[in-house]
């Protein structure tokens, strides 16, 4: 199995809240810890991606914020100025935003313009070997399918010429499992379980990067404070004192949630098999960025 540090093109999603950007920020931070080239993009451009490293929020042009890692902001108009200047012999600069504009209206009627713009402008930077590492903080669940899927959606609706040529090559870039992955992060609980059980299998539908792991946070220990079963097993047979029993009384709450967690941390295992997943600590403050990136490369 392929560690997501062995990528070129890792796109991190997940359920809102359980993480995401502080995942996306720590594998930057790790491969670029590694002597890696890393582009990290803060796809839906909420600065979310440059607090979670500490630092001011950034554009569209990538900005060094680390050693070995910049930071971008994606805009639609910027990648669609990004293409026309890459693919076309010239560029109309002055009906270049009032272009992206008209693409941003048509999205909904069209839907994949807007993301394979956004998608392209990072596989790129990948076919062109700009940096080792390119790291999608991607949007939620809900609407990375539609990303990964630009290429298809919308080569199917260009039969040939320019823009078919360029979803074409997207499409074999993102089926590459050595090159593109998917890392989904979750927490074992009931919703963000689900919804990483239902993107494993949309993802699997596609014929677009594959699921390269998931990462599961706040899954308890194997062993913690309730792991004396036995202990907790005759405890309602004890003479306890009040204060006594209301420890116990504790404890055997925290091992019910702690297997309930190992439960559905064991129903996304059985979905995403046999890619693997990885536990790590569920934090929101730059400072642990680091620590994320520890807990991945022990387990990495």
């Amino acid at each position: 199995m392929v560690s997501p540090l062995d990528l070129r093109f890792v796109a991190v999603t997940g359920k809102g809240g359980v993480g995401k950007t502080t995942v996306a920020a720590a594998v930057s931070r790790l491969a670029a810890s590694r002597g890696r080239r890393v582009l990290l993009c803060d796809l839906d451009a909420s600065g979310a991606t440059a607090q979670a490293l500490g630092v001011d929020p950034v554009g569209y042009e990538p900005v060094e914020v680390e050693p070995g890692i910049d930071l971008m902001q994606m805009a639609t108009a910027d990648a669609l100025h990004h293409y026309l200047r890459t693919f076309t012999p010239f560029a109309p600069l002055g009906r270049i935003r009032p272009l992206a504009r008209a693409l941003d209206l048509m999205g909904g009627g069209a839907p994949g313009v807007r993301e394979v713009l956004a998608l392209g402008r990072l596989l790129w930077a990948v076919r062109t070997d700009e940096y080792d590492l390119v790291v999608m903080d991607g949007p939620a669940t809900g609407h990375v399918v539609a990303h990964l899927d630009s290429p298809r959606s919308v080569g199917a609706l260009a039969s040939g010429g320019l823009l078919a040529g360029q979803t074409r090559w997207m499409r074999e870039l993102l089926r590459d499992p050595a090159l593109c992955g998917v890392l989904a992060v979750a927490l074992p609980e009931e919703a963000p379980a689900a919804e990483c059980c239902e993107l494993i299998d949309d993802i699997r539908s596609l014929d677009s990067a594959p699921i390269a792991g998931v990462a599961v946070n706040r899954l308890p220990p194997g062993v913690g404070l309730a792991s004396d079963r036995a202990i907790l097993a005759a405890a309602p047979g004890l003479d306890l004192s009040p204060g006594s029993r209301a420890a116990v009384d504790a404890l055997v709450r925290e091992r019910d949630r702690d297997d309930v967690a190992r439960g559905w941390a064991r129903l996304i295992a059985d979905r995403a098999d046999p890619a693997p997943i990885w536990s790590v600590p569920h934090e929101r403050t730059a400072a642990v960025v680091a620590a994320v990136a520890a807990v991945l490369e022990d387990e990495w």
